[in-house]
């Protein structure tokens, strides 16, 4: 299933909003998610068989709904003295940040894959927008998994510092 956002691709300031910020939106719900609903965050960063690094930042025991593709869509609201996100844009502008800049994004999400493109708008007379494809994955798990592709080691250890709470046993409310 495709889902057409209403996000135009130019939308962000490019930056402002750059992978930094893409990542910094994906690293910030996996902290959320550890928080609200007590999934434990692993982010780990491996070279894959193409050679390219990967970030990948998952919480099992988390799945997202699909309603959260709306833009303005959280389940945060109502949490915000523990919680970053409240506003529900974070993850599909990190996505656009992180598309804009060359990376390449893919949620499993469930028993699904959401992978996240720019694309011409079928709506919009072909202004580019981001778009959502959704297909069956291999199996269905309670989890959410962020892989974010083209994150250099190096990048990585230099970005890493951005997160204290990674460096943290565990994550206390």
């Amino acid at each position: 299933m495709r889902y057409e956002l209403t996000i135009d691709a130019e939308y962000l300031d490019g930056d402002r909003w750059n992978a930094a910020a893409g990542i910094r939106e994906f690293m910030q719900n996996g902290r959320d998610a550890a928080i609200e609903q007590r999934a434990p965050l692993d982010v780990r960063h491996y070279v894959n068989a193409e050679g390219k690094g990967v970030l990948v930042i998952e919480n099992e025991g988390a799945v997202l709904a699909r309603d959260t593709l709306l833009l303005g869509r959280s389940t945060k609201r109502d949490q915000q003295a523990t919680l970053a996100g409240k506003y529900g844009e974070g993850y599909k502008l990190g996505a656009l940040a992180l598309l804009r800049h060359g990376y390449g994004v893919k949620l499993r999400n469930g028993g699904e894959v959401w992978t996240p493109t720019i694309e011409p708008s079928e709506k919009f007379n072909g202004r580019p927008v981001l778009v959502f494809t959704v297909v069956g994955g291999r199996e269905e798990r309670n989890r959410v998994q962020v892989e974010i592709i083209g994150v250099t080691a190096e990048d990585w250890k230099a970005l890493r510092e951005n997160f204290l709470f990674l460096y943290k046993r565990e994550i206390s409310v």
